[in-house]
């Protein structure tokens, strides 16, 4: 099988770990199912991903982690996909992880996500959104409505890339991987008006195009914007910001 990682994974004492596990039969295990969840509703993660959100405390994160991934690809739990122009792997679910999540009511009412060929089209755009997931999930928010879910259940037409609910207050998550048009803020901006369900619209930039965004026409109790790179290197001081105010993530975690 492919290695995943390229880490070492023998243990201290010098044996083969993975031999000494591969002999063991797998059993899947809540952390698994997890996994399978996180990717189910994504689509497709990437090793590090897997590793900061289900391993991150623990020692050796990197290898447990490999070590484990290894065995559910080697199972036929997890497969590898390849992405065009990039040496990286993503992690994609099978048949069987899917009947994993079916049999315990945990699939969402989603189908078995199938790639297309161009399915990394919006590769980065797509990572950025499962390390919001995380990093939220992360900060004590963890009801997470993913745009595959949105899209499938046809619960707003065009969907955000993610709702995350705040303490039973509704945030529809964007994530600008580009700065748009002038046109399409004011189309988007003009859309959330008519959802009042949504307490919060947090435009999370990865670029600013602040200037002139600021000044646009939306509703400064709703919508809010904040950049990408202050959330992981700030987080519950993060600010949200517009045209009229600002405050700290902490402030509604």
């Amino acid at each position: 099988m492919e290695e995943i990682g390229g880490e070492d994974s023998k243990g201290e004492s010098g044996q083969d770990v993975n031999r000494e596990e591969a002999a063991e039969p797998l059993e899947i295990t809540e952390r698994d199912v997890a996994i399978f969840k996180l990717i189910h509703e994504q689509r497709y993660v990437v090793m590090n991903q897997i590793v900061t959100a289900f391993w991150k405390c623990r020692s050796e994160d990197g290898r447990a982690a490999k070590r484990r991934v290894s065995r559910l690809v080697e199972a036929d739990y997890l497969k590898l996909g390849a992405v065009s122009g990039r040496e990286i792997k993503v992690l994609l679910l099978t048949e069987k992880s899917y009947g994993e999540l079916k049999s315990r009511g945990l699939d969402s009412g989603l189908s078995l996500y199938v790639p297309k060929s161009d399915y990394y089209y919006h590769f980065d755009h797509d990572l950025k959104v499962v390390n919001l997931r995380i990093l939220f999930r992360d900060l004590g928010l963890d009801k997470w409505k993913s745009e595959r879910l949105l899209k499938e259940k046809e619960l707003y037409g065009k969907v955000p890339d993610a709702v995350l609910d705040i303490h039973g207050y509704q945030a529809a998550i964007e994530f600008e991987n580009t700065v748009k048009s002038k046109e399409r803020y004011r189309e988007a901006f003009q859309r959330y008006r008519k959802y009042s369900s949504f307490y919060f619209v947090f435009f999370v930039m990865d670029k600013w195009g602040r200037d002139w965004i600021f000044d646009l026409d939306y509703d400064p109790q709703q919508v809010w914007f904040v950049l990408y790179r202050d959330l992981f290197e700030m987080r519950g001081e993060t600010p949200f910001t517009n045209k009229e105010a600002s405050f700290p993530l902490s402030r509604i975690l």
